[in-house]
């Protein structure tokens, strides 16, 4: 699933997390929110792939250990 950025200002750097868990996504999204970061959470790695198709984030933070079957 993919959850749409909690800002929409593209005045903002772009953040994309790309972790299965759903709770550590909502926790980090929040906090670096409040620093000024627009951010999109992809829960899985097709969801990951699917949104490299359609925009560019600035930065991404990637959970290495994700499972294969995310």
């Amino acid at each position: 699933m993919i959850e749409p950025s909690l800002t929409d200002n593209s005045e903002y750097p772009s953040l994309l997390i790309v972790d299965d868990d759903e709770v550590f996504c909502d926790v980090l999204s929040k906090a670096l929110t409040k620093r000024g970061f627009s951010i999109t959470c992809a829960h899985t790695i097709d969801d990951a792939l699917n949104l490299a198709e359609t925009s560019t984030p600035e930065y991404a933070i990637v959970d290495l250990k994700l499972s294969s079957e995310s």
